[in-house]
């Protein structure tokens, strides 16, 4: 997947809300990111950036692993 800005990352986000239970401890995160609106982008990264990697360690989505690190290095790159 590629995300060539910050609605396509909300997009993702929503995907992810959408596959999900909402019992899910990450339900309540997906829909966060995927509705909120920041008042700057690198502060809808910087907090982004920390559930990824949450969501890397967690086995719970190993099948959206792929994606997962293509969103971190999207949201690296932001910060470079």
């Amino acid at each position: 997947m590629i995300f060539n800005n910050i609605e396509d990352v909300k997009q993702y986000m929503k995907f992810l809300r959408d596959s999900s239970q909402e019992e899910s401890k990450w339900f309540g995160d997906f829909n966060w990111f995927s509705s909120n609106n920041y008042t700057t982008t690198s502060e809808y990264f910087g907090e982004l950036a920390i559930l990824v990697e949450k969501l890397l360690k967690n086995n719970e989505l190993r099948e959206h692993k792929c994606e997962l690190l293509q969103l971190q290095d999207t949201i690296e790159s932001y910060f470079k």
